[in-house]
């Protein structure tokens, strides 16, 4: 065993030491700061389960779901009629919001996220596109929108830049087929008191009034594609 230099270990030594014992006691603190988030967040998920946001299928606006109504309430934006949240879609509202909480926990206190960071995608320009058109594409479980871009072609591909994936902030609602006998609510919104305010004039522009293609992502080992259709071939990711 070897003896230690006169006045301790070297300097060089008690900074290993001291960044150590700094890690480790950063550890501790993050550890017991996401077990109490985490149990704060059980807490209140079992006081508030029925409490979600619903997101719009047709204009995408999120909504709080009335307390208490069982069967269908009507879009405060588009009067869109939306079904109520299944429980297994409350269970995933919950879990993507406790998960952003405990994300925000560990930043605040280490001054790093746990989330993913800036990837590219490319995406494929669908067949029936056209340059300035809106397209929906879901990458990771989370909808984004861009537009093709001036000069692409059905066929082409472009790159898409996502900062991090965001949180869930709402379930995806579904359209209700409305019956005899249904009581509908309507969920007001800050602009229009719950009246579904009036739609705009459609816009002369062709491109403007072409409707916003609804993308599905698939990926494997190459190329982000979206399509008007559901795709029968993989595509590959890049």
């Amino acid at each position: 065993m070897s003896a230690q230099p006169p006045g301790g270990p070297a300097p060089a030594r008690r900074e290993e030491k001291s960044w150590l014992s700094a890690g480790l006691k950063m550890m501790k603190t993050v550890s017991s700061q996401v077990q109490k988030g985490v149990q704060d967040a059980a807490k209140q998920i079992q006081k508030d389960f029925d409490d979600v946001q619903v997101q719009c299928p047709t204009c995408g606006a999120v909504f709080r779901w009335p307390k208490g109504q069982p069967k269908a309430a009507a879009c405060g934006q588009c009067g869109t009629l939306v079904e109520p949240p299944k429980a297994k879609d409350k269970a995933n509202f919950h879990f993507q919001t406790m998960m952003s909480a405990i994300n925000k926990t560990v930043e605040d206190t280490t001054g790093k996220s746990i989330m993913s960071k800036t990837k590219q995608w490319n995406v494929v320009v669908p067949q029936g596109a056209v340059p300035g058109q809106q397209i929906d594409v879901y990458i990771e479980n989370n909808q984004y929108r861009t537009v093709v871009p001036q000069g692409a072609r059905p066929g082409d591909t472009f790159p898409i830049v996502v900062d991090k994936a965001p949180k869930i902030i709402a379930t995806k609602g579904k359209k209700f087929p409305i019956t005899g006998g249904n009581l509908i609510q309507v969920v007001p919104d800050q602009k229009s008191g719950g009246v579904p305010p009036p739609q705009p004039p459609a816009s002369p522009s062709e491109v403007d009034a072409l409707p916003i293609l609804q993308g599905e992502v698939v990926e494997a080992e190459g190329v982000v594609v979206a399509t008007a259709e559901p795709p029968t071939v993989e595509g590959k990711v890049c």
